[in-house]
């Protein structure tokens, strides 16, 4: 359940590597290397989590038919915004409710 909220914080999920600088953070027992400075994290979009779940989404559509009329533009890889969002926003709704239902245990 710690692990989810602190994922959450300042949505270290979305990133890849969100420790930054390395600096060590001497007030915890395992010296866990952290950065609270979102400017110094690489990787957005390249949580773990979010990449697993996209993978899963473009997997799942893999060989799908095209359908002309459905959009106004030929098929490009900008249409894969709105899946890469919708993995995002899964990935947070999952820690969100991980760390309420922490609350209760």
């Amino acid at each position: 359940m710690q692990f989810a909220a602190q994922y959450l914080d300042q949505y270290r999920f979305l990133y890849r590597d969100s420790d930054g600088e390395k600096k060590v953070c001497h007030h915890n027992a395992d010296r866990r290397n952290v950065s609270n400075d979102p400017q110094k994290w690489k990787g957005l979009f390249g949580g773990p989590f979010i990449i697993k779940t996209f993978a899963a989404h473009l997997s799942a559509i893999d060989g799908c038919i095209q359908v002309p009329d459905l959009q106004d533009t030929p098929y490009t890889d900008l249409n894969a915004v709105g899946a890469l969002g919708m993995a995002a926003a899964s990935v947070c709704a999952l820690c969100v409710h991980t760390c309420r239902v922490s609350d209760y245990v």
